[in-house]
Formats: C-alpha cells, structure tokens, sequence
C-alpha cells in the first residue's frame, strides 16, 4: 500500500501513460480479501494496476507456491525436483 500512495502523483509527469505495478507473494484463499482491498484502493489512486502472483506447481509433490529458480530451471522447496527449461 505504501508503494501506491507513494506513486499516486506520477501519471501526471508521464505523457506516455503510466501503469503502477505490484508483485504479491502466494495468494491464497485467505489472502484473496488482502488483493480485492489493493483492487479498491488503486482506483481511487492511480489510473491502472497490473498484478502478478506466483502460481508454481511442483508436479513430483503438488507444492504450490514459488519454486527456487536456478540458472537452468527451477527446484522445488519441499521434494528437491528440479524442473529444467530448455528455453531459459
């Protein structure tokens, strides 16, 4: 929140357009209140909001949450599988 009212003065100095972003960490059921409150203070403050949450899977154990990425692919905090992604 404080990251919002912080650049809530900025569309005016950008004549290109101005989009605020937020990074949440696992968003899950009980945390969905927390992001509708963020919802509902953007639009009384910055023109638009793009967000991202983390929505890995570790297809060995089912963990969901963020994987650990390493330089080529990503491991899973609880099994220790590690995913490799050709295309890093």
């Amino acid at each position: 929140m404080k990251k919002i009212e912080f650049e809530k003065d900025y569309p005016v100095y950008s004549s290109g357009g101005f989009i605020h972003y937020c990074e949440y960490p696992v968003m899950k059921q009980k945390s969905k209140k927390g992001l509708k409150q963020f919802g509902i203070m953007h639009m009384k403050r910055v023109g638009y909001l793009g967000t991202n949450t983390p929505i890995d899977r570790c297809y060995e154990c089912g963990y969901e949450g963020s994987l650990n990425q390493l330089q080529k692919g990503f491991e899973c905090p609880i099994c220790k599988k590690i995913e490799i992604r050709k295309n890093l």
